[in-house]
């Protein structure tokens, strides 16, 4: 019966965003803020797997 809770648990999935992951000083959040990654998809969309693409 314990091992039915953890491999639920494992299947839970959560979404979390920089601000719930990183203090408001952090690198990260910094470069967040900096670099403007809208620039770097079309750069790299020949490189993802169709199988994921539901669109």
């Amino acid at each position: 019966m314990m091992m039915k809770n953890k491999v639920n648990e494992r299947e839970h999935m959560e979404t979390l965003t920089i601000k719930q992951l990183f203090q408001q000083d952090h690198l990260v959040r910094k470069l967040d803020v900096a670099i403007d990654s809208s620039l770097i998809y079309p750069l790299v969309t020949d490189l993802y797997s169709y199988l994921g693409d539901h669109a």
